[in-house]
């Protein structure tokens, strides 16, 4: 009993960890997700101010085994080189369903952004075979440079 006890509260510690990681990002996407969405294909600059999300979706929906590319630039607009090193998210969808953060390829991983230098920067998604319909997210972040924050939206049918 006490192993079950011990074992139920840490999986409710990781999901509050997790619902609290979640809440801090959907509020700051809430202010930005239309005008980010618009600025798609637009570069990102690096030095916007910080809790400002970069919204990237599927123009369609997907269907399980299927592939998608999305590509952004990021944009180094200060007098400094910065090191970024993308860090990713499981895709977390309806009824707690979760695609592994290994269907998500970020290319390049690290980067090294010298002034006034843009970066084109490519996410690959493979969707498994066995994935269930509905809306999934994941967050692409780095945590040293709280200026990059990335939701990718996707739809499974």
């Amino acid at each position: 009993m006490n192993r079950i006890r011990r074992d139920t509260h840490e999986a409710v510690d990781l999901f509050l960890d997790a619902i609290t990681a979640l809440s801090k990002q959907v509020s700051a996407l809430t202010a930005t997700a239309d005008k980010e969405n618009k600025a798609k294909n637009q570069p990102v600059s690096k030095t916007k101010t910080e809790g400002t999300v970069t919204l990237l979706k599927t123009e369609s929906p997907l269907k399980p085994g299927q592939s998608e590319v999305f590509k952004f630039v990021l944009f180094e607009n200060s007098e400094q080189i910065t090191k970024i090193k993308f860090q990713k998210s499981h895709l977390l969808g309806p009824n707690n369903q979760i695609i592994n953060s290994r269907a998500l390829k970020i290319s390049p991983e690290t980067i090294n952004l010298k002034p006034n230098e843009e970066v084109e920067i490519s996410i690959q998604l493979k969707l498994p075979k066995n994935a269930l319909p509905g809306h999934y997210n994941a967050f692409i972040y780095d945590e040293d440079n709280s200026i990059v924050n990335i939701l990718l939206k996707v739809e499974i049918i």
